[in-house]
């Protein structure tokens, strides 16, 4: 479920961010964030990115996760426990995605 709430506080801020009010302040808010935020993308591509953003209907944004369903669980032999995933049962979804 944790996904789930991540994608919806992401999309919760994209609504925030595209209000006009906001508009004229997401340079400054963009530098602010700059810092806590770990990306390769330049500042520049960010706001490239918030103004293609605006041109989106928040309708036709679609959220996927692989989640527990998709995955499995497994122990090396160095005893780390880790994921494998489900290569078969992610197919569709990836399909879906790539439409």
């Amino acid at each position: 479920h944790r996904i789930k709430r991540q994608q919806l506080v992401l999309l919760a801020l994209l609504d925030k961010a595209l209000i006009p009010d906001v508009l004229p302040h997401l340079p400054a808010i963009i530098q602010a964030l700059y810092g806590s935020v770990r990306t390769d993308l330049t500042i520049g591509e960010v706001a490239s990115l918030l103004c293609l953003g605006q041109k989106m209907e928040r309708a036709a944004i679609q959220t996927y996760a692989i989640d527990g369903n998709y995955v499995s669980a497994w122990v090396t032999e160095a005893g780390a426990h880790v994921i494998i995933p489900d290569r078969d049962a992610i197919a569709p979804m990836m399909e879906e995605f790539n439409r």
